[in-house]
């Protein structure tokens, strides 16, 4: 019998032909992590003919254990970071007879989220209030308000609050993904002043009469 390297998923195993045993190597899941983590903490498996492996990187970061620990610690390289992704991998070592097995997981970068809640501004006594924020690096978001009014769709970027008591308005937009959270606040100053209409000159009055009776 031959032996053969068979890759179900994220597992590989050998099946090795007389006398060899059956090796099974998992490098773990693929990982999402922040662009400024220091290091990432790998859970590797290995198990059957041999207990032993060995990490290796496509990309440029090193281990800052040594690389043959199972769950050693990657520590990205500035490549890697830029590139947004890195692969590693884990082989079988002190197989005997067997081929060596090889397993990958993929970690990926993310961004802390941003978010802009808008520009402050006056608004008039009673006004219902658009709001319409900016996140990204997300698609979780909240806005929220210590005011006494009440904000229609909390959970969209576009939304609307409809005041009540209110002298100062203050409302926050909340974005937060696997990397951390970011609130960004929006300030809104009531006009309490009535709007006086402008005082028109008489003239100008008899002006705009006589030309409406001549177009007559």
């Amino acid at each position: 019998m031959l032996p053969t390297i068979i890759t179900l998923g994220l597992l590989s195993f050998f099946m090795g032909g007389h006398g060899s045993g059956t090796i099974l190597v998992e490098a773990g899941p693929d990982i999402v992590a922040c662009r400024n983590t220091p290091g990432i903490t790998l859970s590797g498996l290995i198990e059957g003919a041999t207990t032993t492996g060995v990490w290796s990187t496509a990309g440029d970061g090193t281990f800052n254990q040594h690389m043959v620990a199972i769950n050693a610690v990657y520590l990205p390289g500035m490549q890697d970071v830029a590139r947004g992704s890195v692969t590693l991998y884990l082989s079988s070592t002190n197989n005997g007879v067997s081929a060596a097995v090889k397993d990958s997981l993929l970690v990926s970068f993310q961004d802390m989220p941003q978010v802009f809640a808008g520009e402050d501004r006056m608004v008039a006594r009673g006004t219902v209030i658009e709001l319409a924020g900016t996140a990204v690096h997300t698609q979780v978001f909240e806005w929220s308000t210590t005011s006494d009014g009440i904000i229609t769709e909390p959970a969209s970027l576009s939304t609307f609050y409809v005041p009540d008591r209110d002298q100062h308005i203050e409302i926050m937009l909340n974005a937060r993904n696997g990397c951390g959270s970011v609130t960004d606040t929006v300030t809104f100053s009531i006009d309490n002043v009535q709007v006086m209409r402008p005082v028109v000159p008489m003239s100008h009055i008899a002006a705009t009469t006589r030309r409406e009776g001549i177009r007559r």
